[in-house]
């Protein structure tokens, strides 16, 4: 008999939330309830408990390979595999692997925290609903006498209603960079270009405004790149029905990655399957790993027995 996972449903007039504390705390739905609107993206992959699966020990990609959209935040290493203080991490390890526990739950409200298996740090998060807007509030929480290098990101991968040809983002002034250290051969834009927000070189050499997303089919590509200096905290996706906004703190989250998978290219992981967006919310970059971003000194630190705090909040139009 399949053991169905907990989720927790957080309601008013205007929203539904969906929370699955068991896999990760990830927030497998948004809804605008008057039209039944969804804002995230859900891939074919049904949830599944990573850490039943693995065993406790993450490879590389298991991410990717048990990927089924939502949102969900990475907290101590953002992005691919690599070690540090004699730990090795997966991918975007370890918050979204592991069980959360629910301290409190009512209509309009869930608070959860959790325990890292390979770093000494508590996260706490708390969800509320307030009349259209979501508020996040999070903490990290350094448990041990040690000084410790983190990355810190929250990935909305966004789909479903939302997508289409006719969707928009809207994102302020900023410097944007091509991945580079991925070596990812189903790229649509020149790897290593460096510009200004929106414009991108492609392949081709043709300059691409990437705030006009593309019809589905349109391309088989997957592409990553990332935002820096942005000048205000708060970026939107729109389309002709509804409109999600998102602000939080940039002197915490400096940088925005923008994953591009439309198509996701032929083979693995996504064998042209998946038609999605992410506007991913970091300390830090790029995606090679925390050993790359601390070399590269974009990753944070936490003193012994600190804690920080963050809110970021959500507006559904």
């Amino acid at each position: 008999m399949i053991k169905l996972v907990d989720r927790f449903i957080l309601k008013n007039d205007i929203i539904s939330l969906t929370i699955v504390p068991e896999i990760g705390d990830i927030i497998k739905s948004i809804k605008y309830l008057p039209e039944n609107f969804e804002y995230l993206y859900n891939h074919y992959r049904p949830l599944k408990k990573y850490y039943e699966i693995a065993g406790g020990s993450y490879n590389e990609d298991l991410l990717n390979s048990m990927f089924s959209g939502g949102y969900f935040d990475a907290v101590p290493n953002a992005g691919y595999k690599c070690s540090v203080n004699n730990t090795t991490f997966g991918l975007h390890d370890e918050t979204p692997y592991i069980p959360w526990d629910v301290k409190e739950h009512h209509e309009e409200y869930i608070s959860t925290f959790t325990y890292l298996y390979k770093y000494p740090l508590k996260i706490e998060k708390d969800i509320e609903l307030k009349h259209n807007k979501i508020l996040i509030k999070e903490s990290i929480e350094n448990i041990s006498g040690e000084k410790l290098p983190y990355s810190w990101l929250h990935h909305p991968t966004f789909g479903s209603n939302l997508l289409s040809g006719e969707t928009i983002i809207n994102i302020s002034d900023s410097n944007i960079i091509s991945d580079s250290s991925l070596g990812n051969l189903n790229a649509r834009f020149k790897r290593g270009y460096e510009g200004k927000w929106p414009f991108v070189l492609d392949n081709n050499g043709s300059k691409v405004d990437i705030s006009k997303f593309p019809d589905k089919g349109k391309y088989n590509t997957n592409d990553l790149l990332y935002l820096t200096e942005v000048k205000k905290p708060e970026f939107s996706i729109e389309n002709n029905k509804r409109k999600i906004i998102f602000r939080y703190d940039n002197n915490l989250f400096k940088c925005l990655w923008l994953w591009l998978p439309t198509g996701g290219g032929p083979g693995y992981p996504w064998f042209g399957t998946i038609y999605a967006m992410a506007i991913e919310m970091s300390t830090s970059f790029p995606a090679s790993g925390l050993y790359g971003q601390i070399n590269n000194k974009t990753a944070n630190y936490i003193e012994p027995y600190d804690k920080i705090s963050t809110l970021i909040e959500i507006e559904i139009l």
